[in-house]
């Protein structure tokens, strides 16, 4: 009888133990879901806010060539009025000087 209740209880033992050893399991395996879900979803918002930033960036970088592009075509036409009023200017002198030697 005392080999047999031992023997019962031992199995009883054995049994609650595999029963807290699965419940431990599965509770691993659902934090380890969850973590995986946590960081899987950082992942994607780090991955989003990279491809804003680099959406930003392009658009710097847009905005910067046509700005450099406005500039240049500024400095031609700056170019241009100071060759303009250069030329102006050589007239003026000339037409100064034809007025001199007819007096």
């Amino acid at each position: 009888d005392d080999a047999v209740r031992d023997a019962a209880e031992i199995r009883a033992a054995a049994a609650k133990a595999a029963g807290a050893a699965a419940h431990d399991g599965a509770a691993r395996d659902k934090a380890w879901r969850h973590e995986r879900m946590r960081l899987s979803n950082a992942a994607a918002a780090m991955a989003a806010r990279a491809e804003t930033a680099e959406a930003a960036l392009r658009r710097a970088d847009d905005e910067l060539r046509a700005y450099q592009h406005r500039l240049e075509h500024a400095e031609m036409r700056a170019a241009n009025a100071e060759a303009s009023e250069n030329r102006v200017q050589k007239a003026v002198d000339r037409a100064a000087r034809y007025d001199a030697l007819l007096d």
